[in-house]
């Protein structure tokens, strides 16, 4: 019995990480692959900006992001990583492209080792957290949209204060 339920928990826990991952490449990491799905989920309610900023942030020429996501078939997070991975390993996006076509099987950590960043290394750690950081920009940026109140100023008001003793003034 121990078994069955064991054998169970086996297949749900790896259901749920390929359902967190959606559409994006598995990267072999279950940190990275719920960062790159909760980038992929952000991205989905407003693709176009989505886009326009990862092309900003990487610092591509605008439409980068939306041609590897129309054109190329990537999820936002996948290109993110590629767009990511060109940056830190000095390699066009070109290149990023044909490692990952190559490497797609094993995933983004077999693609940044073949374009020369090592495991475990400096720049691999900054690819691995690059996802959760973008995604945490997003946010802060989205919340820091200033919302403006409406107020009615009556010009023909002549009292003044704030309604206490109003008696008071109107018995002169």
């Amino acid at each position: 019995m121990k078994t069955f339920f064991s054998v169970v928990l086996l297949l749900v826990v790896c259901w749920s990480s390929a359902a967190l991952a959606g559409d994006a490449t598995p990267t072999g990491d279950t940190r990275w692959d719920t960062a790159v799905a909760k980038l992929n989920a952000a991205a989905h309610s407003n693709s176009p900006q989505f886009a326009a900023k990862m092309d900003q942030r990487y610092e591509f020429s605008e439409g980068t992001a939306k041609g590897l996501v129309d054109k190329h078939g990537f999820s936002f997070g996948d290109a993110c990583i590629a767009m990511k991975l060109s940056v830190l390993s000095n390699h066009s996006l070109d290149q990023v492209m044909g490692a990952y076509e190559f490497h797609r099987e094993r995933g983004w950590g077999e693609v940044a080792q073949s374009l020369g960043i090592a495991p475990g290394s400096r720049e691999f750690r900054e690819l691995k957290s690059d996802s959760g950081i973008f995604l945490t920009e997003i946010r802060k940026s989205e919340k820091t949209v200033v919302r403006h109140k409406t107020v009615t100023v009556h010009d023909d008001d002549k009292t003044k204060g704030k309604g206490k003793n109003t008696d008071k003034k109107n018995k002169d």
